[in-house]
C-alpha cells in the first residue's frame, strides 16, 4: 500500500467491514490490507482476504488512526509524496498516523450518527425533513432523521430526505434544514484539525450545543475547541441489532439487569423478551442496554461484578468484544478479562476474570426476534377455527376461546423450556391457573411470568399423546385446561384430566414427540441399512440392530419425551401410545459396559433415573 492521488479510482477506495474488521479494496473486495509482521516499521500489503487472519483486522479509532486490531501498530506515512509506502509503526498519536474517510464519511456506511462527544445517546437530528426545520439534540435511535452523510461536496445530507442539507443561518443562530445547494453555509468538515468539531469550510464557525439535553438547539459560534463543540461520529452499521447474550447451551439464561439505575449489577435472567435483558454492541464496542440507551455494561476489576453505568466512550472498561477469537467470550480487550458466571442459576452475578476459555465464560449472541416463529396458536381440536387468547395484556386477564389469528399477538403462545406458556404480545405474561383445585371457577389467567418451580405456571403438552395441556399439583394428581363451549368468550379453566375432547388442543410444539416417531441408524455417512429396533413390541423385548426396511415400521420407530428438570428424555417405542408406554432401560440395576437394553412398561419402573437418556448431538463429552 502507498500514497496515491485521491481521484475516485476504485484502487483508492476502501471499506472497513464492521462484522469482521477487514479493510477491503473496492476494486476487488477479495483483497484486503494486511500487516506483514508484528515488528514496527514493516510495510502494509494487499493480500487475499481471510477473516481468520488477525494481521488483516483493523479499526478506525476516535483519534483518526487506522490501527491493527488488538495490536499497538498503526498505519503511517513518512512523507506526503505520491508513491510513499504505507508502514505499520507503534501507535504514537502523531499527525503522520492520522487518516480520515472521504466521500464515504466513515467505515462501512455512507450515513453516520453525529453524537455529543462522550455521550452516545444524544445525536444531531431533526423532527421533520421539512425546509426550515431547526436542528436539535435527539436520542440516538434508528430514525433516518438522525443520520447524515458528509458527501464529496462537503454537504451534510439528511438520510430521511437526500435534498435536505444542514445550513448555518448566522452566528448564534440555529442550524436549519434547507434544500441542498452550492451555498457556502452548507459546506462542512468534521474533525479536520483533530478537534472533533463540525466546522464550516469557509469560516471559523462550528456547530455548538448549549446543554446535553434532548431538544437542545444546535447553533453556530466561533470555533473555540470547547467541549460544547465536540462531537463523535458513529457508524450505525452493525449497531442497531439488539441481541440476547445467552449462556452457551442454555437458551433460557441471559445476562441482564432488574433496573436501569446506575450501579445496577448484571446477573443471569430468563431470556424473556424484557428490554433489560437485551443489548447491542455499538461501533465503540460498548454493550448498550435496550431499556435505556445511556446505560452500558462496565467492568470494575478482576472478580468484581459487572454493573451498568452511564455510557462514556472514554472509559476503556466499557469496551467489549464478542467471539473475537471464535471463543464465544465477551472480553474487555483493555484487560484481557472476560465475563464469567459461576453457576447457571437465576440471579447469578456476572463477574470478570482472566479469559481462560472455560465453559463458564462462553455465551451465544442470539437475536430476540428469532423466536418469533416459536409463537403459535393453540387451537381447539373440536373446532380448529377457535383458539386461546386474551383481550388485554394486563395481569389477571382471563384466557378465553377466541377466533384464530396468526397476526394477532394476543392469540399466539410459546411453551418455553421452563414449561411457561408465554404470550407474544407481552412475553412477561404467562398462563397461570388460580389454584390447584379442580373447579369450574379455577380460571386460567395471564400473570407476570415467574422463575424457578411454580406448579401454577408449569404446563406440559401432549405428554401422553393425548393433546392435553397438563399442570401438576402438589400431590400426584394433574389438572388440564378445559373449555365448556367452543363459543367465543368461553373461559378456560383447570379441571381434573379425563381424556375428554373438551381438554384436547392442537399446538405445533416441536419440542414434543411426533406420533410418526424417528429411526436411529449409524452415523457413518452412507449406511442406513440397519436401525435400532426390536423383534416384537412387548415388555422385555431387547433392542437389536434390524433391517431398516422391515415390513413393520413400528419395530424401528421411536419417540422421545423431554424431561425439562434433567434435560434428558424418555426413549419409547412409537407403537405403544397408551398412558403406559414401553420405554428403554438397561437390563440391570447397576449397568456396566456391555449391559443390554430392553423395553419395559414405564409404570413398572421404580428407579425413574434408569428411564432418562441424553442425546449427545453437540459432540460434547458425556460424563453421566
Amino acid at each position: 500500500l502507498e500514497l496515491q492521488t485521491c481521484n475516485g479510482d476504485n484502487l483508492r477506495k476502501w471499506r472497513l467491514d464492521p462484522d469482521n474488521y477487514l479493510l477491503r479494496l473496492r476494486a476487488d473486495p477479495r483483497r484486503c490490507a494486511s500487516l506483514t509482521s508484528t515488528t514496527s516499521g514493516r510495510v502494509v500489503d494487499l493480500v487475499e482476504c481471510d477473516d481468520g487472519d488477525s494481521f488483516q483486522r483493523w479499526e478506525y479509532t476516535s483519534s483518526n488512526e487506522m490501527r491493527s486490531r488488538n495490536r499497538e501498530l498503526c498505519m503511517q506515512f513518512n512523507s506526503e509524496n505520491t508513491g510513499q509506502e504505507i508502514l505499520a509503526y507503534n501507535c504514537d498519536g502523531g499527525s503522520d498516523q492520522e487518516w480520515r474517510f472521504l466521500d464515504d464519511p466513515g467505515p462501512g456506511t455512507d450515513y453516520m450518527r453525529y453524537h455529543v462527544e462522550g455521550n452516545s445517546n444524544l445525536c444531531l437530528g431533526a423532527d421533520s425533513s421539512a425546509v426550515n426545520t431547526e436542528l436539535e439534540l435527539y436520542e440516538c435511535d434508528d430514525d433516518d432523521l438522525r443520520l447524515w452523510k458528509l458527501n464529496s461536496d462537503n454537504q451534510l445530507v439528511l438520510k430521511a430526505n437526500s435534498n435536505r442539507c444542514a445550513q448555518r443561518m448566522g452566528s448564534g443562530a440555529t442550524v436549519e434544514l434547507q434544500s441542498c445547494s452550492t451555498n457556502n453555509n452548507q459546506r462542512w468538515e468534521f474533525n479536520g484539525n483533530g478537534d472533533s468539531e463540525i466546522k464550516l469550510t469557509s469560516s471559523s464557525q462550528c456547530m455548538q450545543y448549549g446543554s446535553e439535553s434532548i431538544g437542545e438547539n444546535v447553533i453556530t459560534q466561533t470555533c473555540d475547541r470547547g467541549s460544547d463543540q465536540r462531537w463523535d461520529r458513529e457508524d450505525p452499521g452493525g449497531t442497531t441489532d439488539y441481541m440476547y447474550y445467552q449462556v452457551l447451551g442454555n437458551s433460557n439464561r441471559c445476562i441482564g439487569v432488574d433496573s436501569t439505575s446506575v450501579n445496577t449489577e448484571v446477573e443471569l435472567y430468563e431470556c424473556d423478551g424484557d428490554d433489560r435483558r437485551i443489548w447491542r454492541m455499538n461501533s465503540n464496542r460498548q454493550l448498550v442496554l435496550k431499556a435505556n440507551s445511556n446505560r452500558c455494561a462496565q467492568r470494575f476489576g478482576s472478580g468484581s461484578v459487572v454493573q451498568i453505568r452511564a455510557c462514556d466512550t472514554s472509559i476503556n472498561n466499557q469496551r467489549w468484544e464478542f467471539n473475537d477469537n471464535n471463543d464465544n467470550e465477551i472480553e474487555n480487550p483493555n484487560s484481557s478479562q472476560c465475563m464469567q458466571y459461576n453457576s447457571e442459576s437465576l440471579g447469578t452475578s456476572i463477574i470478570t476474570q482472566t479469559c481462560d476459555g472455560g465453559g463458564d465464560q462462553e455465551f451465544d449472541q442470539v437475536n430476540p426476534d428469532d423466536d418469533d416463529d416459536e409463537y403459535k396458536p393453540i387451537k381447539l381440536r373440536s373446532n380448529t377455527s377457535r383458539c386461546l387468547g386474551v383481550d388485554s395484556t394486563s395481569t389477571g386477564t382471563q384466557v378465553e376461546v377466541v377466533g384464530c389469528s396468526t397476526s394477532d399477538s394476543n392469540r399466539l403462545w410459546y411453551l418455553d423450556s421452563n414449561r411457561r406458556l408465554r404470550l407474544k404480545a407481552n412475553t412477561n405474561r404467562c398462563m397461570t391457573r388460580d389454584s390447584s383445585t379442580s373447579s369450574s371457577t379455577n380460571y386460567i389467567r395471564i400473570e407476570s411470568c415467574t422463575s424457578g418451580s411454580d406448579d401454577d405456571q408449569e404446563w406440559r403438552y401432549n405428554d401422553n399423546l393425548d393433546y392435553e395441556f397438563e399442570s401438576q399439583t402438589s400431590g400426584s394428581s394433574t389438572l388440564c385446561m378445559q373449555y365448556s363451549s367452543t363459543n367465543a368468550g368461553t373461559s378456560i379453566v383447570a379441571r381434573t384430566c379425563d381424556g375428554g375432547s373438551d381438554q384436547e388442543f392442537d399446538y405445533d410444539d416441536t419440542e414434543n414427540p411426533s406420533t410418526d416417531g424417528k429411526v436411529i441408524f449409524p452415523n457413518n455417512g452412507d449406511d442406513c441399512l440397519k436401525c435400532i429396533g426390536v423383534n416384537t413390541v412387548s415388555d422385555g423385548s431387547f433392542l437389536r440392530w434390524i433391517d431398516c426396511d422391515t415390513s413393520d415400521d413400528n419395530l424401528v420407530r421411536w419417540v422421545d419425551y423431554p424431561d425439562t428438570t434433567s434435560g434428558g428424555s424418555f426413549w419409547c417405542i412409537v407403537e405403544d401410545i397408551s398412558n403406559d408406554d414401553l420405554c428403554v432401560v438397561p437390563d440391570a440395576n447397576a449397568p456396566t459396559t456391555g449391559t443390554r437394553l430392553k423395553l419395559v412398561s414405564e409404570n413398572s419402573v421404580t428407579n425413574s433415573q434408569s428411564l432418562l437418556w441424553f442425546y449427545n448431538d453437540a459432540g460434547n463429552s458425556v460424563t453421566d
